[in-house]
Parts: structure tokens; C-alpha cells; sequence
């Protein structure tokens, strides 16, 4: 067996000095002697150029491992069938003892691996395999101990071609990884590329053998690939009627082979309306308007107009799809004129407030931006023509109070969307579904536009729809396509940079979008710093948004812009943004577009990148990672019901104990098909959208990675990036300092929708630090206070050291300072009179009981921290402690180690610097005249 062994490291390295990284010998083994080697001690892993351990260097293998060191026992793993007929090796490890086993599973490959990306899968594989393994072993540089004296026993079997492609298919996609960047998601299922038998059997709950075909979706079984002790995944089905199994362990859905479900359809509005539609013909019978129909044969209307025309009218629900830049503004402004002769009472639907406020105002609607007033003097304020934030709707309106007939929804898709988004409590999602569904569901009229209408907009309309959702609407699609156009596409995004300073010294006017704000405000201060203060430049980002400056940039975008050589935006500026200029004159030489991965989806750069029209160029960096998350719609609600995120969806256990969901919620379903068709887009961004640029009759251009180029824009990026953390402290540092009274007119101010400027934003910030700390700010405290997470720590060290800490009436609060605080008394670091012991050592050795709390709490550190156990908790308590203790702003330092036997402890104090920054702090704040602030 190729392998490699390091003889300067015995059992975690009791020398204490030697590099770990270096002196990995390669060589070709058999079973025994390899297990010889183990019982020396001696640390193994792969094959690397110059014996020097990491992934770049990686050559070969002819073996995998797997650390178990909970979940599993020793008779477990002899007994375990997948062992017996694959497994080389197994050992126990150093801190292997009778009451908790710890052992590592070694398998001899069929053949060498000599490709770092198919190792890194073969060990994702077998941790999925056996869920109870530790995840953080499926590095192709891994090193595994030896343990000296151990107890082996070699089973002498080399695992099987089979079951090697089964371990690779398992470990294909990464573990652990969110379809969000920023991961507020959680981690996200993706489908595997393995398949079951079409006449596959799956033990159910009860433990019987039931055919999969013969089975109902979402029934609880026992997942079919991975060590499985409890019934850890549900039965599915696809919308085409393929079944399948989804396995809450493994985060993957595995569908029966040779029916995989059809790939994502972003077309299917387009693909519906050509198959029902008959044509838009004279046979139709408008009134005057030209808006509203008598009778018509056909709800349906086909057309192709460069501008979108007066669609006659019925009393139902409109779904108009037309492209960007088609006129949809323009025509809901013809149809808002219609429906006021008509004397309806309108309602405006949106999901951007900067460009709610400049479409309501050419609509001559009331915007909710307006109303001062909150609660319910606010529905009080609301006219019968109103436009409002989805976001907002809850705050704002009451439906016993405010009534309309009519209910638009510009940028539908979007709208929608954001029912599940975060700019909305978790608490008040489902009010805003259950409120915007009541006013589609009573209104006389609807009318649902957006550029890309699909299939969010069609299911939400099918459950919100009024006496018939199925046939109760109308389908509208402007098949208008603009004269070809070029897209140059780059391969590298600092090449990108580079251009766009190009562009800049040369004079051009650039339009420039991310869809990261962390990116434009580098870019804006890069500019800045090479270019002088008093550059041309504009930029919006949610900081600004809102601000009556950019409110005016908006509104009067199609000379605004002409003030300035280069603009610059994030995803906050909104779709519906139309920057044309008469006679489609290019006023803008260039449109830029840098666009991360896991962030947003095709149709939002494409709408990005689309609002200047007519530009003399358009080049675009996106990210061309690929993922393969589940977009079937039933295995994302069982992801989503076992995730807690719609708590109402769990109706109660079974006699099993096995939790059981209501899977006909609505809004269980509605959720599950945005993240359907959001996590469609992200698997393939790159490739989404040159489709949907070539479906729409653009041409791509492919431009290859230049290298100097490349460093050229690299050097830019990393100026921008440190002055962005420089500003960030300085905009703190300087802002004007406010009173208590001040800093609660501008909290009414926000509450009320109005966007703080960023001076108040800044002044705010600066008051609750100094407000908090109770000291002058400085450099130090910005940075310690770390944008708030050092406050966070030190309000959960206050409520467990203080009795009178300041109360809160948050359950989830109190569970959580519960919870840890249990812990920090279980490890002996806290005394029971709520003092910490800082003369107290802790080891790995005496922390069982730790240990064993955190076995009894596992279910509730995720419930209630939201977060996991680290899977090596019990190996390395210590570090699991360091968790809690980072909590509360805490940590351990290491002392010096003692010797027992061959063997070295090391023995860890909490830092006594660290606790006496945080009780100075807590101590000056319980001084203060009101304990409560």
C-alpha cells in the first residue's frame, strides 16, 4: 500500500518541536506492517513531492481513514457489514478507554489515487458514510496518528471498485455548505449524483423492508447509504412523479436511477402561455380606454411590441411578462390613470424602498415612506391609492381598515422572494404572506408584471388567486426582443478591475454593479485614493439608499447620471431602474458587472447589468463556481421543516418520537419554491446566464485571463479593501457625538421607514459603544468592539455573573444564557456562586462531565445556540469549551504540559486578562445610576 509515515511524530507529536508538516516518508506496505508502524506510534497520511504534507503536493494513496469518537462502539464496527467486507484496519487511538471508544478505520483503495480532488471526495464519501466520523477529516493533506501500543485488528480487505464509486459519488458535493454566501440559509441539501434501483427496498420506521415505488413521499426511513441508528431521512417524490429518498445526515437527496427529475425550467411561463395561447386578435372587444374588455375568447395574449402596448382588461388576475426596458413603468402609469377614473382604490405592491418612492411618486400613488406615524395610527394615515414595501406591509396596513379593489405587483418575482427574506423578522413573514395573499385574494383586480416571470410568480398567484387560482387569470407575454447585442464575459475578476481604471483614465463614462457591497465600497474608495476627493463619482449601496440624494439620483436618473463619470451600485439601487436616453443615444460608454457566486441569481445580474440601454460596451466577471443543491420542491420542505425555520409547520411527534409536519402548508410550499428556483440559478450562474443572454439574442464574448492584466486590478482590490476597514473605523471615530433624546427621534425617524442619513447612522453607532461601555471612544474600543459582537459577549457574560443583569423578556435569550451558563459550571470554570476560577486547570482528561453534558445537550445546542457540537467534542473538550467561554468574550491560554507516562497533558487556564477587561466593563455598567439601559 503507497502510503506515508512520519517517525519524528509519536501519538500527537510528544517531541513538541518538530514541524509537522515535514519528514513524511513515502512507502509501499503491507496490512502488517503498515499496523506495526501504528503501534510504534508513528503519524501516517499520503504520498507528497518532497515529504513536505500539503494538498499541492499531493502525489498518491492507496488508502482512506475515518476518526470515530462518538456515535459508534468497537462491537458496533466488528459487527458492521459495509467494515467487514471493505476495511483494512481498525485501531484504537490514544485517548481510546472502555467507557468511551475512539478509533480510526483505515481502507486500502482498489486502485492509487493520484488526484487531490477525487481523494478529498473518496474521504467526504466515507465521512457520510458513517455521519459519526470527524468532518474535519477530508483534507487530501490529512495526517493520522499512530497510537502507540494500540489495539489493531487487521481485517485484510481492500475496499471494493463498487463501493469506492459509491464513497466518491457520496463525497461529490462539499459538507456543510449554505446556497447563501452569507450563509444565514443553514446548510442546504444537495441532490447526489448517486441513484437508487428502480425496485429499491427502504426500511421504514418501524423497521420493515418496503418497496420505495410502493411508498407515500415525506415517510420517515432509514437512510440506505450511511451507518443510519434512527430514521434520519424521508421518502420524496419529484414534481414529474420520481422517487427518491432525502437524508437529513448526508444533506443529500437520492433519486432513482434513470429517472433523475427534469432540470430546472426557467421558462415556463414563456413555454405555458405558447401552448394555451391562441393569439391577440381583433375578435377582443376593449372599451374606449383601450384597458378594459367586455368579453374575449382567449384570457391569454401573445405579442411583440418594442413598447408594451394597452392590454385590454378583465376582472381577474394579469400576468404581464415583457423585457426590460419595454415600457412596463410607462404602462402601469396609463393604467393607474384608467383605474382612477374608474374610482378603485389601488394598491402598489413592491420590494425596493428607493425605488418604490420614485415609482409611487410618477404613479401618483401615497408612499408609505411618507407616513410617519407607526402601529395604528399608521393604517389611520393610509389613502386608497397607497404603494408599500412588502417588507412593510405588516407594519403598515390593517385589513379590517384599509381596502382597495385593485393590487399591482411590480417586479413580481422579486416581491414575492422576499417573503422569505431577512429584511423581514422571522416573526412576521408568514403575517406579510397571510396579509398580501388577503388583498390578491379579495381584490377586484390584479395585474403581476416583471421581466422574468416564472415560476415563483405562477405558484404564488395559484395560492393566492381569488373563486378559480387555477384558471381565474390571465397570462400576458411581450415576446419583444432588442436588436442583437455584444456581452464581454472575463474569466478573471481583477481583470475586470483593471479595465475599469482603464476606462476611467481614458475619459469614459462607466456604469458600474456588484453584487457585493463590500466590493463598491472598496471600488469607490480605490477610485477615490488614485483619482483625488473631488472625482465625479456616485454610488448606492443599502447605506445610502433611501437618502434624499440618491431619492433624487433616482428619480431623475437619465440626468443625474450625466453628472458623473462613473456610478456605482449593489443590489439596493432595485430592479425597474430604466436609464435610456432620446434616441437611444449612448450617453454611457460602458456597463461593468462583478458578480460573486451564492449571492443572488442570473435574472437579478442580467436586471442589473440591463438598466443602462444602448451602452457601447458591457463587460461582466461572474463567478463560475458550480454547486448541485436540490430544486425539487419536496425534499426542500422536508429540509425546511426539520430546519425549524416555519416552526408552525410541526403539528407534533408520533409514538415513534419521530417529529410530523403539516407538508400541505402554504407557505411551507411557497418557500420551498423560491428557494426551488434560487438555488436553480446559483448551481450553474455562470452558465444561467449566457443562456438567458442568448435566449434574449445577445452574443457572448469570452474573454481569456490576461496575468497582467489580472495583477494590475489585484493591486487595486487590495488598496480598496484596507481602506474600506481604515474608514470604517474613521467614519466612527468623527461622528458627531448625540443625546439620549436625539438618538430616540432618529430610532422613531427609522421605525417609520425614513432612511437615517449616513452622519445619524454614524452618530447612532458612535452612542450605543460609548452608550454601552461607558467610555470616551477610541481606536481600540472600534476595533475591540468588533461592529457590535464584543457587546453581544459581554451582555451574556453580564446576565451570568450579575444577578441584577439587565432582564430580558426574549425567551430565546434567556434559553440561551441558561444553556451556557450550565456548561461553564459543569466544566468547573464557573463557580456555582457565579465567580470564574481563573487558578483552575482544565484538560482533556478531566472534563467527562463536560463531556457528557454536551452528549445530553446536543439536541439543544442546535435548537437553541444554532449552531453544532464540534465532532471531535469528546477528544477535545477543551476546544468545545473555548466555544462557550468565546460566548462571553472569554478564552483559555495553554500552560505548560505534564508527563504521565509517555504521554504529555497540556493544561489550559482561563485567560485572566481576558476576564478582567470583561468584568471592568460589566462593573462600570452595574455602577451606572439605570441598571436597565
Amino acid at each position: 500500500m503507497k502510503l506515508s509515515i512520519n517517525n519524528k511524530i509519536i501519538n500527537k507529536n510528544e517531541t513538541g518541536h518538530w514541524t509537522q508538516a515535514k519528514g513524511f516518508d513515502p512507502v509501499d506496505i503491507s496490512p502488517e506492517e503498515f499496523a506495526e508502524f501504528i503501534s510504534l506510534g508513528f503519524a501516517f497520511s499520503f504520498q507528497f513531492a518532497g515529504r513536505y504534507r500539503k494538498a499541492d503536493n499531493f502525489i498518491c494513496s492507496d488508502i482512506i481513514a475515518a476518526d470515530i469518537d462518538d456515535g459508534m462502539t468497537l462491537e458496533e464496527a466488528m459487527d458492521d457489514e459495509f467494515v467487514l467486507n471493505n476495511a483494512c484496519l481498525l485501531y484504537t487511538t490514544a485517548s481510546h478507554t472502555p467507557e468511551n471508544h475512539r478509533f480510526r478505520l483505515v481502507f486500502q483503495l482498489p486502485h492509487t489515487i493520484t488526484d487531490s480532488d477525487q481523494m478529498r471526495n473518496a474521504l467526504r464519501g466515507l465521512v457520510r458514510k458513517f455521519p459519526m466520523a470527524d468532518k474535519a477529516n477530508t483534507d487530501p493533506a490529512r495526517q493520522f496518528y499512530g497510537s502507540k501500543g494500540c489495539n489493531s485488528h487487521i481485517f485484510g480487505k481492500v475496499l471494493s471498485e463498487e463501493n469506492l464509486k459509491l464513497l466518491l459519488g457520496l463525497g461529490h458535493e462539499p459538507i456543510n455548505l449554505p446556497d447563501r454566501q452569507d450563509a444565514k440559509s443553514g446548510k442546504s441539501g444537495f441532490r447526489s449524483i448517486l441513484t437508487l434501483e428502480e425496485d429499491s427496498e427502504v426500511r421504514n420506521a418501524r423497521g420493515e423492508m418496503v418497496r420505495l415505488s410502493d411508498m407515500e413521499s415525506s415517510k420517515p426511513v432509514y437512510c440506505p447509504f450511511h451507518h443510519d441508528k434512527n430514521p434520519s431521512a424521508f421518502t420524496t417524490a419529484s414534481q414529474s412523479g420520481v422517487k427518491g429518498v432525502h437524508c437529513s445526515k448526508c444533506q443529500e437527496t437520492f433519486w432513482t436511477k434513470g429517472k433523475i427529475p427534469e432540470p430546472y425550467d426557467f421558462l415556463i411561463f414563456d413555454k405555458l402561455i405558447r401552448k394555451e395561447v391562441s393569439a391577440f386578435v381583433p375578435s377582443l372587444v376593449p372599451d374606449e380606454s383601450g384597458f378594459f374588455e367586455h368579453e374575449t375568447t382567449d384570457p391569454n395574449v401573445l405579442i411583440s411590441e418594442r413598447y408594451l402596448p394597452n392590454i385590454p382588461l378583465q376582472n381577474c388576475i394579469t400576468l404581464i411578462k415583457s423585457a426590460k426596458g419595454t415600457g412596463k413603468t410607462e404602462y402601469l402609469k396609463r393604467l393607474v390613470a384608467e383605474y382612477k377614473k374608474q374610482n378603485f382604490s389601488i394598491l402598489l405592491v413592491g420590494h425596493r424602498r428607493s425605488l418604490l418612492w420614485a415609482l409611487s411618486s410618477s404613479l401618483g400613488l401615497q408612499c408609505y415612506l411618507d407616513i410617519k406615524e407607526s402601529g395604528m395610527f399608521a393604517c389611520l394615515k393610509v389613502s386608497k391609492r397607497f404603494a408599500v414595501s412588502v417588507d412593510s406591509i405588516g407594519k403598515m396596513l390593517k385589513p379590517n381598515i384599509n381596502k382597495f379593489d385593485v393590487v399591482l405587483i411590480d417586479e413580481s418575482e422579486q416581491v414575492f422572494s422576499h417573503l422569505i427574506s431577512e429584511t423581514i423578522d422571522v416573526e412576521n413573514r408568514r403575517k406579510c404572506y397571510l396579509l398580501l395573499q388577503h388583498y390578491i385574494h379579495t381584490a377586484k383586480a390584479v395585474v403581476a408584471l416583471d421581466a422574468d416571470i416564472n415560476h415563483i410568480t405562477l405558484d404564488a398567484i395559484q395560492r393566492f388567486g381569488t373563486k378559480n387560482p387555477l384558471s381565474d387569470r390571465r397570462l400576458v407575454l411581450n415576446e419583444y426582443k432588442f436588436p442583437a447585442q455584444t456581452v464581454e464575459l472575463y474569466a478573471n475578476e481583477n481583470q475586470v478591475i483593471a479595465d475599469i481604471f482603464q476606462s476611467i483614465a481614458t475619459g469614459e463614462r462607466i456604469f458600474i454593479c456588484s453584487n457585493s457591497k463590500k466590493s463598491v465600497d472598496a471600488l469607490v474608495l480605490a477610485i477615490k485614493d488614485k483619482h483625488g476627493p473631488d472625482f465625479p463619482l456616485f454610488w448606492v449601496t443599502s447605506e445610502n439608499t433611501g437618502r434624499d440624494e440618491v431619492n433624487n439620483f433616482l428619480t431623475e436618473i437619465k440626468t443625474e447620471i450625466l453628472k458623473y463619470q462613473v456610478v456605482l451600485v449593489s443590489p439596493a439601487m432595485g430592479t425597474g431602474i430604466d436609464i435610456t436616453f432620446p434616441d437611444e443615444v449612448s450617453h454611457v460608454d460602458g456597463v461593468y458587472g462583478l458578480f460573486e457566486a451564492r449571492i443572488n441569481t442570473h435574472f437579478d445580474i442580467d436586471q442589473q447589468l440591463s438598466r443602462v440601454r444602448h451602452p457601447k460596451f458591457v463587460r461582466v466577471w461572474i463567478s463560475s463556481e458550480t454547486f448541485n443543491f436540490e430544486t425539487e420542491i419536496d425534499p426542500i420542505k422536508q429540509e425546511l421543516a426539520e430546519s425549524e425555520i416555519i416552526p408552525e409547520v410541526l403539528t407534533g411527534y408520533a409514538n415513534t418520537g419521530l417529529a410530523e409536519f403539516n407538508w400541505n402548508d402554504p407557505y411551507l410550499n411557497l418557500y420551498a419554491t423560491i428557494l426551488a428556483a434560487q438555488r436553480a440559478s446559483k448551481n450553474q450562474l455562470r452558465k444561467n446566464f449566457i443562456e438567458l443572454k442568448i435566449y434574449n439574442d445577445w452574443k457572448i464574448e469570452e474573454i481569456s485571463k490576461n496575468q497582467e492584466a489580472a495583477a494590475e486590478g489585484s493591486i487595486h482590490a487590495k488598496r480598496g479593501e484596507a481602506l474600506r476597514k481604515i474608514e470604517y473605523v474613521e467614519r466612527i471615530l468623527h461622528a458627531d457625538v448625540i443625546d439620549d433624546f436625539t438618538v430616540n427621534e432618529l430610532k422613531r425617524k427609522s421605525d417609520s421607514g425614513k432612511p437615517l442619513s449616513a452622519s445619524e447612522k454614524n452618530s447612532v453607532d458612535r452612542y450605543w459603544i460609548e452608550k454601552f461601555y461607558l467610555t470616551a471612544l477610541t481606536t481600540d474600543l472600534i476595533l475591540r468592539d468588533n461592529e457590535g459582537k464584543y457587546r453581544e459577549q459581554i451582555l451574556m457574560m453580564e446576565r451570568i455573573v450579575v444577578a441584577n443583569a439587565t432582564p430580558t423578556k426574549n425567551t430565546e435569550t434567556n434559553a440561551k444564557v441558561a444553556l451556557v451558563l450550565e456548561f461553564l459550571e459543569i466544566s468547573g470554570i464557573l463557580k456555582t456562586d457565579s465567580q470564574f476560577d481563573t487558578s483552575l486547570s482544565v484538560t482533556n482528561e478531566n472534563l467527562k462531565n463536560f463531556v457528557a453534558l454536551c452528549r445530553r445537550r446536543k439536541a439543544k445546542i442546535e435548537r437553541v445556540l444554532g449552531t453544532t457540537l464540534r465532532k471531535d467534542f469528546a477528544v477535545k473538550p477543551v476546544s468545545q469549551l473555548g466555544y462557550f467561554l468565546g460566548l462571553c468574550g472569554l478564552k483559555t491560554v495553554k500552560g505548560k504540559p505534564i508527563s504521565v507516562g509517555n504521554q504529555k497533558i497540556y493544561r489550559y487556564r482561563l485567560d485572566e486578562q481576558c476576564l478582567l477587561d470583561a468584568m471592568e466593563i460589566i462593573k462600570k455598567r452595574q455602577s451606572r445610576h439605570d441598571p436597565h439601559e
